[in-house]
């Protein structure tokens, strides 16, 4: 007797299945990809800006700060001022360098000026940046604040803190002090018209006064887009509602709507 052996293959529904099924998977791994760069972003970012934090506290205690200058003899001289107006040859009208405030600070005409020749203008070919702000805490002790910012585009330009006759942008993210308003609510403040773009979900901000840091959880998208939503009551709920005070962010470059700020760390330095 001869056996007869079936050979029969998949049909074609059973292939549609299995396609179906390889598909849906690729789908799914497909979708972390994203998930995974942008959280490998994030982490790269935080890393840099410990080191990038740690080279500006470096920085300002080698440059110093002057104890014995004026505004901390003002009546808001316990409140926050730029750091480079009140490093120790601020009173002598020296500046310090763009180039000091970006990371690395090292220059490699090679690298960093590109097509600009040997210029001393690195600066504008790096992507870290750092600003700081300083609360004189006691007769030798400062609060020292420093922002750390990525620069996303090199053509960025950024609103400049200080008013004219200096121009009205800067090459590198500087903090910035804003006017706001206290809301109705404990944990809620309210911007000014001119300066709401200033400020967006996510952003961190320094109370001028205190020095204490707050991050924005959301800036209203209704008609009240004029009033940012904070992560915990500002200044522990003492306030009295449509006070006026004053605070420092990074705002965003000009046309933008990112904050570059990746970091706000904070120290207590005696000088």
């Amino acid at each position: 007797m001869r056996r007869h052996f079936r050979h029969d293959g998949f049909s074609l529904a059973e292939v549609l299945m299995a396609i179906g099924i390889m598909a849906i998977g690729m789908l799914f791994i497909a979708g972390v990809f994203p998930v995974a760069i942008h959280f490998t972003t994030l982490t790269t970012e935080r890393t840099t800006a410990g080191a990038v934090a740690d080279e500006a506290f470096a920085k300002i205690g080698l440059y110093g700060i002057n104890l014995a200058d004026t505004r901390w003899l003002a009546p808001d001289g316990d409140e926050c001022v730029l750091f480079e107006d009140v490093w120790t040859g601020s009173d002598g009208g020296d500046f310090i360098a763009d180039d000091e405030f970006a990371y690395p600070s090292t220059f490699d005409p090679y690298k960093d000026a590109g097509s600009i020749g040997d210029d001393d203008l690195g600066y504008y070919y790096k992507d870290y940046f750092w600003s700081a702000l300083c609360r004189r805490l006691g007769s030798r002790t400062v609060q020292v604040t420093v922002f750390v910012c990525r620069k996303s585009g090199r053509n960025q330009v950024y609103p400049n803190p200080y008013p004219p006759p200096f121009p009205p942008t800067v090459v590198r993210p500087m903090a910035y002090k804003l006017p706001v308003v206290v809301g109705t609510r404990f944990d809620e403040l309210e911007l000014d018209t001119g300066y709401k773009h200033f400020i967006n979900d996510g952003d961190t901000i320094v109370d001028n006064e205190s020095g204490e840091i707050y991050r924005v959880l959301e800036r209203y998208a209704d008609l009240n887009d004029d009033t940012i939503k904070l992560d915990k009551y500002w200044n522990d709920g003492n306030y009295t509602i449509g006070a006026p005070e004053w605070v420092w962010v990074v705002p965003p470059a000009v046309g933008g709507s990112k904050n570059p700020c990746i970091g706000v760390f904070q120290r207590v330095i005696r000088f």
